[in-house]
């Protein structure tokens, strides 16, 4: 009998075994760790506590100083002074407190007001108005008025009193001065309201709710700007100087207003709220994926001319006509009369036969009638020339235009034969934690997938269509026409349509560009949330400046209390969401009871619930909350 195999032999088997025990004993540590839940505890009774304050997580405290005109006060030194400057700021801080609680006042929610009332002529400091830390300052005038300010706050909002308000020949009394308090707190909170962008009006709350179209609140923003042409085989391609020109706006100094234009402008105002990366590319092939309605039109011109036409006219006139004259005939019926009688009257034989031949002769001879002429009125229709006004309508046929239905735009924007993807990588979480300084903050920030590595791309197009569809338009769904070239989406931002044109690479018209610049520009503020009135639009050169340097300075003022709304509003939807969420990261945890928490939810739940805690205070400035909304969204993990 041959001998057994070697790893057949009783030692080599007990080896085996050795082995497999000793793995699976050693395993047991890591099995145990793998598999164990870690369920670290959650301050699920603070995070009650924030429902308490789940709308109004955030409170900004604004101090409002108003300036009024000596005439409107008692004569400085008597003690009624005092007490309608008290009531002036009694009232208007009840007043603001009012408005907070109204649905049509968004932006006077979640905000403490501190309310100062002075007399201009006993006021000896400068008064600032700096929305951005939340000071504002207004004046109270009087049409009437002839104290003598100077321009020292010329720069201030100013609310003026109507001169009806008041009976200014009547002598000033008491009750004079008991109207003032009210009449001023009404005047501040109209002045207020369309500082802030709010409606005087009544309006429901449908009315106040914000744009769809505004994007969710993003730190990074990455503006795209494109320019398209359709086919350059048989036109002309277009690229703009200008256009990238932009991608260097981001990067521009605060005070360089020289760069970017409006674009560089908008990025420079919110640079405490977003940061912005810009590209610029240009495509040279873009065909559309649809055929374009092509429309003939045809200009009609209509013009009053007098023109010399025939009309028909009655007309009356007198004419002769002949009648029958009835004398005559009555004399005839005598004369008949007397033959019959001389045929009846007595004689000898002659005169009969010759009286009877005299009847005969009469009877047989016609008796001729007698006529005469009489006038008389008859009509008649004549023709006349006339001079008459006439519209005359003149028909210029048009070139033809094609026109891009709204459904095949979002075919358009969409399609996959071209692409929008930015060929830049977003910035990584660790470029931002290297300028915080704290290796805390670096560790947070450090983690993959993180949020504040998110980037919300914005994408606008300038497309230049080729020879044979050139002017394209876009169709407006609100009346049927055609949109000046521009249309927008939310999530691609806008599309600037331009003209197609020769066989060479030229450089775009600059009056065009600007004016696509322009429009861009608008559509990343509509986008971002920035409120802008028609007052608030660049006008016209003449305009501007017939208007003068105190109109362009009441526009940026308005335009910096909008920014400053904005940036108010982004923190406070931040902090809500962040109530929220930890709101439903308890209820989750107590729903599901194998639910794990680790080391990093509960790291974020602490530091956001420290965060909101600070917030419970009123905040005094927005300049430095960059870190705080950063910190807010990282509990969002």
């Amino acid at each position: 009998m041959a001998p057994p195999l070697t790893y057949q032999s009783l030692q080599t088997r007990i080896l085996i075994l050795a082995c497999f025990w000793t793995a699976l004993i050693l395993s047991i540590p890591s099995w145990l760790r793998l598999t164990t839940i870690q369920r670290l505890p959650l301050p699920t009774s603070h995070v009650e506590a924030l429902q308490a304050v789940e709308k109004c997580p955030v409170t900004f405290a604004t101090h409002l100083t108003l300036l009024i005109d000596p005439d409107l006060l008692p004569p400085p030194g008597q003690h009624g002074d005092e007490s309608v400057l008290q009531q002036v700021q009694q009232l208007v801080e009840q007043s603001l407190q009012l408005k907070a609680s109204m649905a049509r006042s968004a932006s006077f929610e979640c905000t403490k007001w501190a309310v100062d009332a002075h007399s201009i002529a006993s006021v000896g400091r400068i008064v600032e108005f700096e929305p951005d830390t939340g000071t504002y300052a207004i004046r109270i005038l009087t049409p009437w008025s002839n104290f003598k300010h100077g321009t020292l706050y010329d720069v201030l909002p100013t609310a003026f009193i109507p001169r009806t308000t008041f009976n200014t020949t009547a002598t000033v009394t008491e009750d004079f001065f008991s109207l003032v308090p009210h009449t001023i707190s009404a005047a501040v909170i109209a002045e207020l309201l369309s500082l802030r962008g709010d409606s005087s009006i009544e309006s429901s709350i449908s009315d106040t709710q914000q744009d769809p179209r505004v994007i969710q609140y993003s730190k990074h923003i990455r503006l795209v700007f494109s320019i398209m042409n359709q086919d350059i085989t048989h036109s002309t391609a277009y690229d703009s100087h200008l256009i990238h020109a932009l991608a260097n706006t981001a990067n521009a100094s605060h005070d360089d207003d020289s760069k970017g234009g409006s674009i560089g402008r908008l990025i420079r105002e919110l640079q405490g709220l977003h940061d912005f990366h810009v590209e610029t590319q240009v495509q040279w092939f873009a065909p559309l994926q649809f055929e374009p309605t092509q429309e003939l039109l045809e200009e009609i011109v209509e013009r009053e001319v007098e023109e010399l036409v025939m009309v028909d006219e009655l007309v009356e006139e007198m004419v002769e006509v002949e009648v029958d004259d009835i004398d005559d005939d009555g004399d005839q019926d005598v004369n008949s009369n007397s033959s019959v009688t001389v045929v009846g009257g007595s004689g000898t034989s002659e005169e009969e036969e010759q009286g009877a031949a005299e009847v005969k002769e009469h009877l047989l001879t016609p008796t001729l009638k007698q006529r005469k002429t009489v006038l008389v009125k008859r009509t008649r229709n004549v023709q006349v020339p006339r001079v008459h006004k006439v519209i005359k309508q003149t028909r210029t046929p048009l070139p033809k235009r094609h026109v891009v239905e709204w459904d095949d735009l979002k075919v358009f924007v969409n399609s996959e034969e071209w692409s929008l993807t930015s060929t830049v990588p977003p910035p990584t979480s660790s470029s931002w934690s290297s300028s915080s300084g704290s290796d805390d903050d670096e560790m947070l920030l450090g983690r993959p997938f993180d949020v504040l590595s998110q980037t919300h791309d914005l994408h606008f197009l300038l497309y230049i269509p080729s020879k044979s569809h050139s002017p394209l338009h876009v169709r407006d769904l609100v009346n049927g026409g055609v949109v000046d070239g521009a249309a927008q989406e939310k999530e691609r931002g806008g599309r600037k349509d331009g003209q197609g044109g020769g066989a060479r690479v030229e450089d775009l018209p600059e009056q065009d560009v600007k004016e696509a610049i322009g429009l861009f520009t608008q559509q990343i503020e509509m986008l971002l949330g920035l409120t802008t009135d028609s007052s608030m639009l660049d006008d016209d050169e003449k305009d501007r400046k017939k208007q003068g340097g105190q109109e362009l300075e009441k526009r940026r003022r308005r335009r910096k209390v909008r920014i400053s709304m904005l940036k108010q509003r982004r923190i406070l939807e931040l902090a809500r969401e962040s109530v929220n969420t930890l709101q439903a990261i308890t209820r989750l945890v107590e729903k599901i009871e194998n639910l794990g928490i680790g080391e990093a939810v509960q790291t974020d739940t602490n530091a956001a619930l420290d965060i909101l805690e600070t917030f419970l205070n009123p905040v005094s400035t927005l300049k430095d909350d960059d870190s705080e909304e950063e910190q807010r969204q990282r509990q969002r993990q």
